[in-house]
């Protein structure tokens, strides 16, 4: 697997490419969805025109001047009018007419960050037309104050406009900016520090996180500025890498876009990082990933890496004013597989929690690697993978997540969910799949309709009284479990390692005769195949009763 600065490269490379081959639109750009999106690959077809060592399809000069031409068209999307309203922004969604697009608040927090830092870090590749338009951009957002206020929410939003004023002093040389900036972002720092981060796996607003706090990082020369941004990183990449298995995200989301889920997509920063799957079949999401030289640490690696099994509880903080009560959080991780999630339902912002999955490793062709069922809720669109009900209750133990679906009168009565692609064993009510290099059993409460498509496996469920169980297990406990049954039934010990296919075959009848008991909507027990009796009940008044081997689950 290539190093760090050669898979920064790649990223550069395939970014510029990537945007040398994109079908312009009638207005001469790329997308006309966000603005921000033609921006992100305009820099890096730039970036990399200016680099010898980056292998382009087209000519450097017809590069950079596609680059250059399409830079200079965004920039003076800018309202640059003191007089108006938004004084100092860009506009998001460009419509059909992107010259008259109206300017938009989000914009600029991210974007003011990017071309600070391209602005200072790269000034010697810029042509002095582009130099000086940059410098005419980044002077409205500085005269126009948008950025000023300080922490209040702490988040992304938060996040990004604090650095941006750490950006802007430095590249306008504001003594007095500065000293603001840097409060406010020990500011951040210190409260992320002491509760947590109540924006719990939220993409892609967690790499924006990440994104503004490397920019100030990054051209920060102060020590007390080097030292609050390199200690906010080390926390969020921290944090990162305990969620993490080869590319995918663990457990719970406040939020997730379309191409979180059922695949995790949004993979560039940790193939920058941590390397340890391929290159995504697509670009997902590009934002200002080749930009950065920022490393994380060998010890956040190692612990992103690890495959030693590994449980984690939390309490996830909401955000500040709110009157809901801390989340708790479960992840358990193995080599090849995890179990995550929270036990609440939380309302967020368009309903975009994802409580619970089981993960497996990013797929390279970007096919679903998450598990998982829910409620449809506010929101959803039929077929989504998203934006699920409160009706729901979850119990997660290790390689095991168990979840009740306890529907009112006038919901629809239905669960969906979705598994990965695989090798799978198929009878009514319960499905074992070889999932690469660990297998998964879903027992359902009712039987199934299914379909494939080119992501995965689309699961519905009908009725009032649905339930779940899902358990995974590596490929060689299977082998293990299998051989240790074999020796004390009247299994043949030499049919239980055969391959792997007999194996999951195997394993099907093993768990077909252990069927979880499911009564009627309000609870289930099951034996997981660690031996542990596990219990999620839902009692008359509410209450909510998880156990393991009788004892009631603690946090």
């Amino acid at each position: 697997m290539p190093a760090f600065e050669a898979r920064r490269t790649e990223v550069i490379e395939k970014a510029a490419n990537a945007a040398w081959r994109l079908p312009f639109l009638p207005s001469g750009l790329w997308f006309h969805g966000d603005m921000r999106d033609n921006l992100y690959y305009a820099l890096h077809l730039y970036l990399a025109s200016c680099r010898e060592d980056v292998r382009l399809h087209a000519g450097r000069l017809q590069a950079r001047e596609l680059a250059e031409t399409t830079l200079l068209r965004l920039l003076r999307l800018q309202q640059r009018n003191p007089e108006a309203p938004l004084y100092g922004h860009w506009p998001l969604a460009l419509g059909g007419d992107p010259d008259n697009a109206p300017p938009h608040p989000l914009p600029v927090e991210l974007v003011g960050n990017l071309l600070a830092l391209f602005a200072i870090n790269y000034k010697n590749i810029l042509s002095d037309a582009l130099a000086q338009e940059l410098h005419e951009a980044l002077s409205h957002v500085y005269r126009s104050k948008l950025y000023a206020e300080g922490p209040v929410q702490f988040h992304h939003h938060d996040a990004k406009r604090c650095n941006l004023q750490l950006m802007l002093a430095v590249y306008f040389g504001d003594a007095d900016l500065h000293a603001d900036a840097v409060r406010n972002l020990e500011a951040i720092r210190s409260h992320v520090a002491a509760n947590g981060f109540h924006e719990y796996g939220a993409l892609p607003w967690f790499w924006h996180w990440v994104q503004a706090f490397t920019c100030s990082w990054e051209v920060s020369r102060d020590p007390e500025a080097k030292r609050i941004t390199e200690g906010m990183l080390a926390w969020l990449w921290d944090y990162r890498a305990r969620c993490y298995l080869q590319g995918a995200w663990i457990g719970p989301h406040s939020r997730v876009l379309p191409h979180d889920t059922p695949s995790d997509r949004n993979a560039l920063f940790d193939y920058v990082q941590f390397g340890d799957f391929g290159f995504p079949a697509d670009i997902a999401r590009l934002e200002g990933v080749g930009l950065f030289t920022y490393r994380v640490s060998p010890e956040t690696v190692l612990l992103a890496k690890s495959g030693e099994p590994a449980e984690w509880k939390s309490l996830l903080p909401q955000p500040p004013g709110s009157a809901s009560a801390p989340l708790y959080q479960y992840i358990y991780r193995t080599a090849n597989y995890a179990v995550g999630g929270v036990l609440e339902y939380a309302e967020e912002y368009l309903n975009e929690q994802h409580r619970w999955d089981v993960t497996f490793p990013a797929r390279a062709g970007g096919t679903a690697n998450q598990a998982f069922f829910f409620h449809p809720g506010k929101g959803y669109q039929p077929g989504g993978a998203r934006q699920a009900s409160r009706h729901s209750e979850v119990l997660l133990q290790r390689s095991v997540a168990a979840a009740l679906y306890p529907l009112p009168e006038d919901a629809d009565p239905t669960v969906v969910g979705f598994l990965p692609h695989g090798v799978w064993s198929v009878s009514d009510r319960l499905w074992v799949g070889d999932i690469g290099s660990s297998y998964l059993a879903v027992h359902l409460s009712r039987k199934p309709v299914a379909s494939i498509d080119n992501t995965g496996i689309a699961m519905t469920l009908h009725g009032r009284d649905n339930g779940v169980v899902l358990e995974a297990i590596g490929k060689q406990e299977a082998e293990e479990l299998l051989q240790h049954h074999a020796e004390e039934s009247a299994l043949s010990a030499s049919n239980a390692s055969d391959g792997p296919k007999d194996t999951l075959y195997l394993l099907a009848d093993l768990l077909a005769s252990r069927p979880p008991q499911f009564e009627a909507g309000a609870a289930v027990t099951y034996l997981s195949l660690a031996g542990e009796r596990l219990r999620l009940h839902i009692n008359p008044d509410g209450s909510i009763l998880r156990t393991v081997n009788d004892e009631e689950l603690t946090w």
